[in-house]
């Protein structure tokens, strides 16, 4: 228990120094500059991290290069003669890429008939270290830890300052609604407003009574840092158990001093905070949610814009980075301008599957990893688009809609593995309550105003009360990566529940183990 408190306090002095210096960092004189010097070299730059990988034999990407028959060489000449795009299809055509599980670690890198042995340094990217240190990995795999310099969220700031302008955001109040501690993007959210001369109005969190005094003390340090330095940033205003009035109450209150307020938080959360006000008369009208960390549905889209709020959805990644912002005309469905400038998404369509995964490469030198076509775990149309806006006149020229995740469970920005989840499903509860595999189900359901997961209990199980399975289900998950603030804040918006009743089943008489929101 002390090494693990000990190891905790120093991944979190970690990402404090790394706040510190990315606070304390010059700002460039012009942040546009910097895209555009990205789009001009980008070729060059994943071919400078490209070269480092496959001039190693050892190295995982040289291994997978081998199979398929591909050199350096002739990476290279394929970059010159069909552009990254085309080669980058090319190259998954023929078997280079890394699937989710294989980069989660979940399952073996096999190629050619032989496993694959790698390590964690195979991501590295020697241009991209830094100080601000996140965990990301699902618990039967090996951890991975993304390490976020200073010049790659430098970087990121330049796509921040593009939405600001489109979105008029220094006009607006600005309001963030997410989780405190083991959750950090709420805090550098602020630090990046901040960067960007603009204040925090308010943080409205989740989760205060249900988190450890550990987190909050923590959560309570960090903010205090940002503000010694010179930041107008804001304490955690920790919500009621599953209520959300305080919130729409407040944006009702900035709407009534004509300041309406810029929102950034998960699509249910978002949700949660309009169909409140609307059910008790707030005027929140002209309140615009920019909204990530799930899919944002035309049901919720049609929920929040009820108020007259506008919606937007954004496309982020802290392992990949900046994947996509949507710009005022991309005002219905689910929509985002993609930042080409330093990743590049391929759709391809893996043997039996149904639908195209999505792949990403790593176009920045400073990005934490080296990444060439490894699987993100989403689905998407990806295609041309025309506007007049700030990110089509940066060169922001390609989109991405109906983008679902169909890998993961990510109900109210939480995120927790399916390949975490199925061992539960189909192992741990059959051998306590009875049954066997496909007579448990996870499913994310569209509730009145938020996103649910109901976990149902086929009737051939004889289970006959829901409670015990409950209390065994959220013990479970607590222990999975992502599963403690997931069930943090599934138990605080009363968004979890269990039936007995059959599990829904495809049209082929499949019954999965999770089903996701969006069918595909």
């Amino acid at each position: 228990m002390k090494g693990r408190m000990l190891k905790e306090a120093s991944y979190y002095l970690r990402m404090a120094a790394g706040m510190a210096q990315l606070q304390l960092t010059a700002m460039p004189p012009d942040p546009a500059a910097a895209i555009r010097d990205q789009f001009e070299h980008r070729e060059e730059r994943f071919l400078q991290m490209a070269r480092h990988v496959l001039e190693n034999r050892r190295n995982l990407y040289r291994r997978i290069f081998d199979v398929a028959h591909c050199s350096y060489a002739d990476l290279e000449a394929g970059v010159v003669k069909n552009g990254l795009r085309e080669t980058l299809a090319r190259l998954l055509a023929a078997g280079v890429y890394v699937t989710h599980d294989e980069f989660r670690g979940q399952t073996p890198i096999v190629r050619d008939g032989k496993q694959i042995e790698w390590s964690a340094g195979d991501w590295t990217n020697p241009w991209g270290r830094g100080l601000m240190e996140f965990t990301t990995s699902g618990s039967t795999g090996r951890p991975l830890v993304t390490r976020i310099g200073v010049k790659s969220l430098m970087y990121r700031l330049a796509h921040e300052a593009i939405d600001v302008t489109e979105h008029n955001v220094r006009a607006r109040a600005r309001v963030v609604v997410g989780a405190i501690l083991p959750s950090s993007w709420p805090i550098r959210r602020q630090l990046l407003w901040h960067r960007l001369g603009m204040s925090t109005d308010r943080w409205f969190a989740l989760c205060g009574q249900g988190s450890s005094a550990a987190y909050r003390g923590m959560t309570a340090f960090l903010v205090a840092q940002l503000k010694l330095l010179g930041a107008q940033a804001r304490y955690p205003e920790y919500l009621p158990p599953n209520d959300f009035s305080i919130a729409a109450k407040c944006l009702a209150q900035f709407r009534a001093e004509g300041r309406p307020a810029y929102v950034r938080g998960a699509v249910s959360l978002a949700t949660r905070i309009a169909a409140v006000a609307r059910e008790r008369g707030f005027d929140i009208s002209g309140t615009l949610f920019s909204v990530s960390g799930e899919p944002l549905t035309q049901a919720k889209r049609e929920l929040m814009e009820s108020t007259g709020s506008l919606v937007y959805p954004l496309y982020l990644s802290t392992e990949i980075g900046d994947l996509g912002y949507s710009c005022p005309a991309m005002n219905s469905g689910n929509c985002v301008h993609l930042c080409e400038d330093s990743v590049m998404l391929i759709p391809f369509r893996k043997k039996n599957m149904e639908f195209d995964s999505v792949f990403a490469t790593n176009l920045l030198l400073w990005n934490p990893r080296i990444l060439i076509n490894v699987e993100t775990d989403d689905t998407a149309v990806i295609e041309r688009v025309t506007c007049d806006c700030g990110f089509q006149r940066a060169g922001f020229t390609m989109q991405a809609r109906d983008i679902v995740s169909y890998g993961k469970i990510t109900s109210q920005g939480m995120t927790v593995q399916a390949t975490d989840l199925i061992q539960l499903l189909e192992s741990d509860l059959p051998a306590r309550f009875g049954g066997a595999p496909g007579d448990y189900q996870l499913a994310e359901i569209e509730g009145a105003a938020q996103t649910e997961m109901r976990l149902r209990v086929s009737p051939r199980t004889g289970v006959c009360t829901v409670e015990p399975v409950r209390e065994f289900f959220l013990e479970r998950i607590g222990k999975l990566y992502g599963g403690r603030l997931s069930q943090n804040v599934w138990q605080f918006t009363d968004g979890f529940h269990v039936v007995i009743e059959e599990p829904e089943t495809t049209f082929t008489g499949k019954a999965h183990a999770i089903r996701h929101l969006s069918k595909f």
